[in-house]
């Protein structure tokens, strides 16, 4: 419409639609990497030291913490998580995000460098106590993360607070 406001239509007359639901919420995001390279464990899953925001939207930095190298929000609901992790050796790797200090998901085992280790999952985080991390698995000794953003981080945004019946 040329007046800019919204119209539907009921009883064959055209009704100007007013309200809908509240003020929208400011989005819930964040992406976060390690800083520096970072020696792996051979034969475990290492938590990644990520430890520099790229961002942390709607918390004012408050949902990670870059001691813990956790991931906390306090609103709770459905995020999508995106995972990805790339040593700088040649070796067989995966990468896996913990929730609440136990394996979640898992990504693909690939050999690094040539390939990265990826995963994309949706997790319920309750806003109260429940946490994510990154990890990353190596079958060699001498393997150091790569911290380039690009190919290493953990990133993730709210998808829905939608609770009931999860």
């Amino acid at each position: 419409p040329i007046d800019g406001k919204q119209y539907g239509r009921q009883d064959a007359e055209w009704t100007e639609v007013t309200g809908g639901g509240g003020d929208a919420q400011p989005p819930v995001a964040f992406s976060v990497h390690n800083s520096s390279a970072q020696p792996l464990e051979q034969g475990e899953y290492t938590k990644v030291s990520l430890d520099s925001m790229d961002s942390d939207f709607n918390n004012d930095n408050g949902y990670f913490n870059p001691v813990t190298h956790q991931y906390k929000p306090t609103k709770a609901g459905y995020y999508q998580i995106n995972a990805k992790a790339n040593p700088v050796s040649a070796t067989d790797c995966a990468v896996a995000v913990y929730k609440n200090d136990s394996p979640y998901k898992y990504g693909l085992y690939v050999q690094c460098p040539s390939a990265t280790s990826s995963l994309s999952c949706v997790v319920y985080l309750d806003g109260i106590d429940d946490f994510i991390d990154m990890r990353v698995y190596v079958n060699q000794t001498g393997i150091t993360l790569t911290p380039d953003p690009r190919v290493t981080f953990l990133s993730g945004s709210m998808i829905s607070s939608f609770t009931e019946g999860k």
